[in-house]
């Protein structure tokens, strides 16, 4: 069960979301353009994607605020069940063993979620989240002690129903 203070974050995070659709939808209803995003990161992974930078806003709302919290809630999963020593449940939430490799995982004695910002939507069935995570790392771990930036990169299991996989993680976008 997600702590108080994480519920309240995706909460908040569903609620900007959900203002966010309202407001691209009035805009297009008077006839404005749609309004830009916060900062480019967005519109930057999806030039890197390859994809026009229209498509990261275009695609963001068609994702419900359920859609987006669900996959915050993913990433929140797997670094509880990190920290719970449950490395192998940890790794159903991943799309592949590569993405992050159970020897690699046992580096770690912890991974608690701090905060997660949504970055970027490039399609419908694919988020890229933002994480603030307390590490706490092993000998030989590639995580520093303490606090750190990753970007946890999520699919959806199907076409664009069921539930989401973590198919990438970096400390860069």
């Amino acid at each position: 069960m997600p702590s108080r203070r994480t519920s309240l974050a995706l909460l908040a995070a569903a609620a900007v979301v959900a203002a966010g659709v309202l407001l691209g939808q009035a805009c297009r209803r008077d006839g404005a353009a749609a309004p830009l995003p916060v900062d480019d990161a967005p519109a930057h992974i999806a030039r890197a994607a390859g994809l026009p930078a229209s498509a990261a806003v275009a695609a963001a709302v068609s994702l419900t605020g359920t859609d987006l919290l669900e996959a915050v809630r993913t990433v929140d999963r797997f670094c509880k069940l990190v920290s719970g020593d449950r490395r192998r449940a940890a790794c159903r939430s991943l799309a592949t063993p590569r993405v992050w490799p159970r020897s690699q995982l046992r580096t770690l004695r912890g991974l608690r979620l701090r905060s997660a910002r949504l970055v970027a939507v490039p399609d419908v069935r694919t988020v890229v989240v933002r994480t603030r995570v307390n590490v706490h790392a092993r000998a030989g771990c590639r995580l520093r002690d303490g606090i750190n930036i990753l970007f946890f990169t999520l699919g959806r299991v199907g076409t664009t129903t069921g539930g989401w996989l973590i198919s990438a993680v970096s400390t860069r976008p």
